[in-house]
């Protein structure tokens, strides 16, 4: 593994080291290989780098906090069987062309960078699964991060704040997890659309017109997430989309709020919910609410859910042992 520095008051033509740091990101990508880190000092890259910059498999940009290092730019990237137009007019895609400000590829990473393009969207990933950690999406024009193809990426403890569509929008069969992130002042926080299928899992969804929209027939698995103080909708499904929110046995425990609907169920199926927190007078559409299944533990025996370590001993009186009785003969008939 190596690192590879880069810094404006660098050059191309250095050795790419902490004292001879390479200038743009656009070079150090053509020269890093998997497992190698290209570390960023804190500044703002823009007018020298070739948008979009592509991260190859299993390489890691990476800044000292997200605050102290901004990407700022975007470029054409072409996207073999991208839909040529979008019902619901939130995809930045046009095409076979998409203009994004970072490509990542399989296993590539990025951490603690401020990502913004104001002509598209921030990060793109279409295989593979990519890591998405610690940084800040902000302020670009479609979404913050588009996750497409088969990608299946790892999306942790980011900031989407303030982009024109969507902070993170899903497409075609991805999947991946998506975990401990803030989506803020945004057209939609999160929309999933086609097949896909993320893991959503303990993020902050507030003020933004609509915390998340389903749509298609796309499968994503909600829990404990806060959807809060949003414009219009917490949740919203169309279409053939069947979100998990919970299970009588495995419940939601996200909390949804929206001004004029909490869930909105434009979908063909009714809305399964268990163990979630939202406001039924401000539904639309067929929501059903299933009780917990899950035993109350104050109402059930400990011994009984088997939550007792060790199981207290059965205690059992040795029997008293009686004399029998000789039978008294009998006579064949």
């Amino acid at each position: 593994m190596s690192v590879l520095y880069v810094s404006p008051t660098g050059q191309d033509s250095h050795e790419g080291t902490g004292k001879f740091p390479f200038k743009t990101i656009t070079h150090a990508l053509t020269q890093a290989r998997p497992g190698d880190i290209v570390q960023l000092a804190s500044s703002t890259y823009q007018a020298e780098e070739k948008f979009p910059l592509v991260v190859p498999d299993g390489v890691t940009v990476a800044g000292t906090t997200a605050a102290s290092v901004i990407v700022r730019g975007g470029g054409s990237y072409q996207l073999a069987g991208a839909p040529a137009g979008d019902s619901v007019n939130v995809t930045s895609v046009n095409g076979t062309s998409v203009n994004v400000t970072m490509v990542l590829g399989d296993r590539a990473q990025i951490r603690e960078v401020t990502v913004t393009n104001p002509q598209g969207s921030g990060l793109l990933s279409i295989a593979g699964a990519a890591l998405i950690i610690r940084n800040r999406l902000v302020q670009s024009q479609q979404h913050g991060a588009l996750i497409a193809g088969i990608a299946h990426p790892f999306i942790s403890q980011n900031e989407f704040i303030e982009n024109g569509a969507t902070g993170l929008t899903l497409r075609s069969q991805a999947k991946g997890e998506i975990r401990q992130n803030r989506f803020q002042q945004t057209g939609t926080g999160i929309s999933l659309f086609d097949q896909s299928a993320p893991l959503i899992v303990d993020n902050q969804l507030t003020e933004n017109h609509t915390g998340v929209l389903v749509a298609h027939s796309a499968r994503p698995v909600f829990r404990q997430n806060q959807l809060l103080a949003n414009q219009e909708i917490g949740l919203w499904t169309k279409d053939r989309a069947q979100p998990d929110i919970g299970q009588p046995q495995d419940l939601g425990a996200n909390h949804f709020e929206g001004k004029t609907y909490d869930i909105c169920n434009d979908a063909a199926s009714p809305v399964v919910t268990a163990g979630n927190q939202l406001n039924p007078i401000r539904t639309k559409g067929a929501i059903a609410y299933l009780p917990s299944e899950i035993p109350d533990d104050a109402a059930v025996p400990a011994v009984l859910l088997g939550t007792v370590e060790p199981l207290p001993e059965l205690r059992i009186r040795p029997m008293r042992r009686v004399p029998l009785r000789p039978l008294a003969p009998t006579c064949p008939a």
